[in-house]
């Protein structure tokens, strides 16, 4: 990817990356407050790092009515790869990187 074509889309505020590793079941609740936002100028990008439970399943249903939702799945390459991944992919001004953990109030 050229990188200088990286964060020119003025839509996009935000570019929110979250990495995937078997977590189906904290990744509803991470999409649903994501998806729940009031401030709609983003892009969650998920990247599934090569995970054996039904995480891929539940990520590519989610993004089926959600065109803000970009889904990259790969064989297990570690957090630092996939990471480095998302800024290359990143289309906002701003990279936030969201853990499963993380929690996001809705009107942030």
């Amino acid at each position: 990817m050229d990188l200088s074509q990286i964060n020119t889309n003025p839509i996009i505020k935000f570019s929110n990356i979250i990495t995937v590793y078997n977590v189906k079941k904290f990744l509803l609740y991470c999409l649903h407050i994501l998806k729940a936002q009031t401030f709609n100028n983003f892009e969650a990008i998920s990247i599934n790092d090569g995970s054996c439970d039904n995480t891929l399943k539940i990520l590519n249903q989610y993004k089926e009515n959600n065109l803000r939702f970009i889904v990259i799945t790969q064989g297990n390459q570690g957090q630092g790869t996939i990471k480095n991944e998302g800024i290359d992919l990143a289309k906002g001004k701003y990279i936030l990187y969201i853990d499963l953990d993380d929690f996001i109030e809705n009107n942030q």
